[in-house]
């Protein structure tokens, strides 16, 4: 049993301490230690280097309230100061802007005990499937095919952006998230026109073409997109408004 304590032990203290990995994924069963770790990493990786990383520079993205609560006694025990913390849920209602109202985890839950719905069942198991991650990374790809269709933009009276240049600056911030690309593209066009033409952009201009730009791309709207995926994917079924 000690030499079981000792290696596990090691191993702990190895993944604590591990200055390599870019990403470190921890995986074990309920009450193996991973929260452990977790935070003791933290502490180490604070104080090994201290000079290079702070605290405001740390996340921990919590699965519900009782997990924040125990981690916000936890940190300080081991000497460190208060790390930011957020949930899966907050995340979501900022990458949303706080437009659209989805199921929190905790009526979920309640839901699945209370009334257990079959339709219900379906949607949960789906999006907790290796399927529905593949079905989803194919998605993207067809987004990025199929949704933005490039137009010429009349830019001032003289100076018209062709279409082709338009479908090619898309394609060339393809590692921007979408609606930062559109704000790139706009501003490497227009620096572009301002080389060739030698004209000043104004502020008029310029959020007249990324307007043109955001309207040529047929995904605008989230929700729509979203049912999109469902019919793309062959389960049209599965999409339901609360």
């Amino acid at each position: 049993m000690k030499n079981i304590v000792a290696t596990i032990q090691r191993e702990q203290n190895r993944i604590i301490r591990n200055e390599e990995a870019r990403t470190l994924i921890i995986q074990g069963v309920a009450g193996s230690g991973k929260t452990s770790i977790a935070l003791h990493r933290i502490a180490y990786l604070l104080y090994a280097f201290q000079s290079k990383i702070y605290s405001k520079d740390i996340l921990i993205i919590s699965p519900n309230k009782v997990f924040a609560d125990y981690i916000s006694n936890v940190l300080p025990e081991l000497g460190e100061e208060t790390v930011p913390e957020t949930s899966m849920e907050q995340v979501l209602s900022e990458v949303l802007n706080h437009k659209y109202k989805y199921l929190s985890f905790f009526k979920q839950v309640n839901e699945l005990l209370t009334k257990p719905i079959s339709d219900f069942i379906k949607r949960i198991e789906y999006k907790s499937s290796f399927d529905f991650i593949a079905s989803l990374d194919r998605f993207i790809l067809h987004i990025e095919n199929h949704y933005f269709r490039a137009e010429d933009v009349k830019l001032t009276k003289h100076i018209t952006v062709p279409a082709e240049f338009i479908e090619e600056q898309f394609h060339r911030f393809n590692r921007y998230p979408m609606r930062q690309r559109f704000e790139a593209m706009t501003d490497y066009i227009l620096d572009m026109m301002k080389v060739q033409y030698a004209f000043t952009v104004t502020t008029t201009e310029r959020n007249f073409l990324k307007k043109e730009i955001k309207r040529m791309f047929a995904g605008n709207n989230d929700l729509q997109v979203y049912k999109d995926f469902f019919a793309w994917a062959g389960k049209p079924e599965l999409f339901k408004m609360r």
